[in-house]
């Protein structure tokens, strides 16, 4: 590096600071970014099932599908569990445990583990990084023969999975399956197990576990061979270093920066109190959350510290120094009640109206039209051509297709007039409501229908048929 290149990166380093410290740019003592994640001090575990609950009755269900060879129904379980946390920790690793009672031909298998998210219906499915563990072989559970086999495919959507310890276990083993997608803690409304033993007594326990957390201010991360400091209070998983104004460039890992010298302290001289004059307080009324008199949240705007904006119906000020980042070629928005980097302040009082959306949350959204077949395998359901181009929201089918049930549906306009079909592999999921925004009418009209662009429309599945009311 030339003295002037070296002169004025100091330059720059001085005024980038904005009065932060600077650092020793040894990149060896601190953590690569990581997605936005570090890892914490110790591991996190939340336990779903505790193996000393034998109380296998209330446990019992029929399976959710015919794709077992059990000999009976009433060796199939299923255990569900609500969530609530506000964890900002993640976990990696499920721990399933399942202790036998000594019993010579015992058999256990894991189906399925169905884990879903705030805002959602459908279960989330990680991509498997590894599976492994085995089966003890003596009832103090001390050592473990290494061994494990099965399906495990549909083990977080379909519940055709059969994953067990491989070889005989009369006294159980355990299975830890290393997720390559990692999930908040905090994200998760319930998590429901199904699972098949053929020992009554058998003990089942299994735990999620994860040793890293979102970055916090000051927190210093390498990325792409340079050292960046975090700035916002906690920043989001999807704040990339380089790109998020939510990080600071310190250095390159190829340069060394001098410690700052620490400055000598100044003389404090107390200064002589003078006598506050006891004034009665005026009575406060009752504020007021006008949402009317601030600005809707765009989200290609930047947004600078203490701006107040309106965003589906509540106020929110952003609250980190940095300010927030809009939507750009290199950047993420920050969203009002979703990013770390926004706070909420009160909800409206005004009346003001939440903007309607013609879809929710936790359906799945395709863009459909004429020339759009969509079969989406992860979901179980193929959505045929529409006549109308837009977007339909839906659920997912169930899966339970191996007595080959598959249903499907014809959606209709209120004039009893055709526009599409819906096929489900194994029936509707859980919610029997569908969305279908309108942006373009042109093929519809072809054939003497009438011109629907901008309408928002709603149905449920009844007798094979979406009959669509309109909303907007």
């Amino acid at each position: 590096m030339s003295w002037l290149s070296e002169i004025t990166r100091k330059l720059y380093m001085a005024l980038a600071s904005k009065g932060h410290p600077q650092h020793l740019c040894d990149c060896t003592e601190h953590p690569d970014w990581n997605n936005g994640w570090i890892r914490t001090d110790s591991t996190k575990y939340y336990t779903i099932l505790n193996e000393y609950d034998t109380n296998r009755e209330t446990l019992r269900n029929k399976p959710k599908s015919s794709c077992y060879d059990d000999e009976t129904d009433v060796n199939n379980y299923n255990v569900f569990k609500t969530w609530q946390t506000k964890d900002e920790a993640i976990f990696d690793t499920i721990k399933i445990k399942f202790k036998g009672s000594g019993k010579v031909d015992a058999k256990f298998l894991v189906k399925s583990i169905c884990i879903k998210q705030k805002g959602s219906q459908a279960c989330v499915n990680p991509k498997i990084k590894k599976i492994y563990g085995g089966r003890y072989t003596s009832e103090n559970s001390n050592t473990l023969i290494e061994g494990v086999e099965g399906i495990y495919d549909g083990l977080f959507t379909e519940g055709t999975s059969g994953l067990s310890a491989k070889g005989k276990y009369p006294f159980g083993g355990e299975i830890f399956i290393d997720l390559e997608e990692p999930i908040l803690f905090k994200s998760i409304k319930s998590v429901e197990f199904d699972f098949y033993s053929d020992d009554d007594d058998t003990q089942v326990s299994m735990n999620f576990s994860g040793a890293y957390r979102l970055f916090t201010t000051g927190e210093l991360a390498i990325h792409n061979g340079h050292l960046y400091e975090a700035l916002g209070k906690i920043n989001d998983a999807d704040d990339e270093p380089g790109k998020s104004i939510h990080w600071l460039w310190v250095c390159s890992c190829e340069d060394i920066i001098w410690p700052t010298p620490t400055p000598t302290p100044t003389p404090v001289i107390e200064p002589t109190p003078t006598p506050t004059p006891v004034i009665e307080p005026t009575p406060t009324p009752t504020p007021q959350c006008i949402c009317a008199d601030h600005e809707n949240w765009l989200p290609p705007k930047y947004y600078e510290y203490g701006s107040i904006v309106s965003y589906n119906g509540s106020l929110y000020m952003a609250h980190d120094i940095q300010g927030t980042e809009g939507i750009t070629e290199i950047s993420v928005a920050d969203v009002p009640g979703k990013s770390n980097h926004w706070e909420w302040i009160c909800d409206c009082t005004d009346g003001t109206p939440i903007p309607f959306v013609c879809c929710r949350d936790h359906l799945n959204k395709y863009t459909v039209g004429p020339e759009n077949t969509i079969a989406d395998g992860k979901h179980q359901i193929t959505v045929g051509k529409q006549l109308y181009e837009g977007s339909l929201c839906i659920d997912s089918g169930s899966g339970e297709h191996c007595e080959g049930l598959i249903e499907e549906y014809t959606i209709y306009l209120p004039n009893e007039n055709p526009v599409g079909t819906i096929i489900f592999n194994g029936g509707i999921n859980e919610d029997p409501v569908i969305y279908l925004s309108i942006m373009d009418s042109e093929n519809a009209k072809q054939y003497g229908y009438p011109d629907l662009t901008g309408k928002c429309y709603r149905a449920e599945a009844k007798d094979g048929r979406f009959d669509l009311e309109e909303l907007i």
